[in-house]
């Protein structure tokens, strides 16, 4: 699990996590497959009242959120990789920078508004350029513009998280094996996980080893299986139908021979239809 956090404040208070990715390595095909989980899905989560995916992580941390996916989603991480947005845009940078395409609306949106935080940086333009950790931030934070894909509101950030994912492993993919595990070990001390060290540096060394791969994507809610644009406790929300998303995501993430059976590895059993608001609690928080 890749989440980005949104730091509140100064803190040491749980922020929003506005990106999350489930990333899988298939090391026999070399191919890493990232799905994103919209941040405003509205989902059961375990001792609240029904509410929006991101809002798990900060009411219960880690654990929390994944009883929340496990429980909507059926689906048992194994691990989780956390970046606040400070230490995000010192990566990028460690990293060279990132090579991005704007369109000309994304261009004029980021250097008309505070996204790219430091005003000196606003000087991006249309087509493909070099960009560095701030402006790659204000990049994929934005939502009130379409992307290159035509995506737009939410539909449109996740898109950019995936671009500038993809955009990374394409970074790492030019470098050597010796290179790779100095940007590392660089980058490690920025990053928070609950992987211990032993698997942790399993992980890398097979991430590594791997060097060139397939990555392709998916969006969760997928296309057809939501509601969207509906008011909940005054908040917008978007509604799935939670067996289609199941099945959906086991899918692409475990292949076309893959059988939803509604329970997964710890005896979470999955809902067969999408939370209403409506739903038993046993908070009101």
């Amino acid at each position: 699990l890749l989440l980005g956090e949104e730091a509140i404040g100064s803190g040491d208070g749980r922020g929003r996590t506005d990106v999350i990715v489930v990333a899988t390595m298939n090391t026999n095909t070399k191919e890493l497959k990232l799905t994103s989980l919209m941040r405003d899905t509205f989902v059961q989560i375990p001792g609240y009242k029904d509410n929006k995916l991101n809002s798990a992580y900060e009411r219960g941390g880690l654990d929390l959120l994944y009883e929340t996916i496990a429980l909507n989603f059926d689906l048992q991480l194994d691990g989780c990789v956390k970046v606040n947005f400070e230490n995000f845009e010192k990566i990028i940078d460690k990293l060279g920078g990132l090579e991005l395409t704007l369109t000309e609306g994304e261009a004029k949106y980021l250097n008309s508004t505070n996204y790219i935080s430091k005003p000196q940086y606003r000087n991006v333009i249309a087509g493909k350029q070099l960009m560095n950790g701030n402006q790659v931030l204000g990049y994929s934070r934005v939502r009130k513009r379409a992307t290159i894909t035509g995506n737009n509101n939410d539909y449109g950030r996740t898109d950019r998280h995936r671009i500038v994912l993809n955009a990374i492993f394409d970074k790492y993919k030019t470098k050597s094996k010796v290179e790779l595990a100095s940007m590392m070990f660089n980058v490690l001390p920025m990053i928070t996980t609950d992987i211990d060290s032993k698997n942790f540096e399993i992980l890398l060394n097979t991430f590594i080893e791997m060097g060139t791969m397939d990555i392709t994507q998916l969006r969760i809610p997928a296309d057809g299986t939501f509601t969207d644009n509906v008011k909940v406790r005054g908040m917008d929300v978007l509604i799935p139908d939670l067996q289609a998303n199941i099945d959906v995501l086991h899918k692409f993430i475990f292949g076309e021979d893959s059988v939803t059976t509604g329970t997964d590895a710890s005896g979470v059993t999955a809902p067969t239809g999408a939370p209403t608001p409506a739903a038993a609690t046993t908070s009101d928080n």
